[in-house]
């Protein structure tokens, strides 16, 4: 699937994303994006699918931490 094809909300959290010097969590992407919550994670939902997104695990302890996310080359299958 090229960019083209993406939802204009995943279009925009990648170019978020590709933009940020560090990865950042769902929350800042939301912030980031004006998006609300709900439709930044259908968009990292679609790139991860996609193969457009590494979601890395928290850092601290996973109950009071969230995961964050950063762009990655898509895997091509076949």
């Amino acid at each position: 699937m090229t960019d083209e094809k993406l939802p204009p909300s995943a279009k925009y959290v990648k170019y978020v994303l590709e933009d940020a010097d560090q990865p950042l969590t769902t929350t800042e992407i939301a912030d980031e994006t004006d998006l609300p919550l709900r439709t930044t994670r259908r968009a990292i939902d679609r790139l991860r699918e996609l193969g457009y997104l590494h979601t890395l695990p928290p850092a601290g302890i996973p109950r009071y931490e969230t995961p964050s996310h950063r762009i990655v080359e898509p895997i091509e299958n076949g």
